[in-house]
């Protein structure tokens, strides 16, 4: 049976863009829900797995709730 992330079709074009994006930095700005969260730890992990000393990594996520 498929599993609902298969069913997803995770990642999508444009978090596909993010994860192909290894060097630099990156800002992502996207809608509640849109998997920001997911894709920015992802990257980080491909770019550490990459050869990017994790202690040179570093992810923001914010959140502005009025």
């Amino acid at each position: 049976m498929e599993t609902f992330k298969n069913a997803m079709s995770y990642p999508n074009h444009e978090q596909k863009s993010v994860l192909d994006h290894l060097y630099g930095t990156l800002l992502v700005l996207a809608p509640a829900g849109t998997g920001k969260t997911r894709i920015m730890a992802d990257r980080l992990a491909a770019v550490i797995a990459n050869g990017m000393p994790a202690e040179k990594t570093l992810g923001v996520t914010f959140t502005n709730r009025d």
